[in-house]
């Protein structure tokens, strides 16, 4: 509402019951940083894209060594 410019920032902090000096922040943080505040990949920051992936990677990587595991212990069985 405030960056919109359609209520005042004092009338907003205190309509959510919050001091002006809080929202000020907020709004100067948001205005620095957008990718930080909006949530969804599409604004993710670099670095938080950057986990996501890995993260996605670890999981594949878990799963590879999970199916292998077992087809070790498969083979295993008729080497004797």
């Amino acid at each position: 509402m405030v960056i919109e410019g359609k209520e005042s920032l004092m009338q907003v902090a205190k309509d959510l019951g919050i001091s002006d000096n809080t929202l000020r922040n907020w709004k100067n943080a948001f205005e620095r940083d957008k990718t930080s505040i909006v949530p969804g990949k599409a604004n993710q920051k670099p670095e938080d894209a950057e986990i996501t992936s890995l993260r996605k990677e670890l999981a594949k990587t878990k799963e590879q060594r999970d199916i292998l595991k077992k087809a070790v212990a498969f083979f295993s069985q008729y080497e004797k």
